[in-house]
């Protein structure tokens, strides 16, 4: 679980504190695409017969989740009645990625991919059945590094000659 990318964080917004909040005007563009999708492309790029997928970059989702934020919180929105979407005043996010994945599906036609829909509600899933804590530190990239470096600063004061008494 990773808190600080979009539909998660939207989600466990959405569910804990009844609203959404919407940075940088909310029209630029986002791929969305499930780890697990990504995985099993892997698995299937790495199958795959040599000559087709030799020294080739593949964007690797589907076109039905290339939406724009705006969009994304209105969808969580419907998936958890009740909540509120806020636009932030914030300066437009001039980073916009609306990606073509036809090189993907030439080469693997009719895979399936996760809708946003269903992750939404995986998320949510996890956070009704108390599965997920929103609060826990792992679930947010920085916060983690953040614990990570203070533990490796502990171990480093309470070293003596580089070794831990025992």
């Amino acid at each position: 679980m990773r808190f600080d990318l979009a539909i998660n964080v939207m989600t466990k917004n959405a569910y804990t504190k009844g609203q959404i909040t919407v940075d940088g005007g909310g029209k630029q563009w986002r791929p969305f695409v499930h780890v697990r999708d990504v995985a099993n492309t892997m698995l299937k790029i790495a199958t795959a017969e040599t000559n087709k997928v030799d020294g080739e970059i593949f964007n690797v989702g589907h076109d039905n989740n290339n939406v724009r934020i705006l969009n994304l919180a209105y969808r969580v929105r419907d998936a958890i009645p009740g909540t509120h979407v806020i636009m932030a005043p914030t300066d437009p996010d001039l980073r916009d990625y609306n990606v073509k994945f036809d090189k993907l599906h030439d080469l693997f036609p009719g895979q399936t991919f996760t809708t946003i829909e269903s992750g939404i509600e995986e998320v949510l899933s996890a956070l009704k059945s108390g599965l997920i804590d929103p609060d826990d530190r792992r679930w947010y990239t920085i916060n983690q590094y953040r614990f990570l470096l203070d533990v490796e600063r502990t171990y480093r004061d309470l070293a003596l000659d580089g070794r831990l008494l025992s």
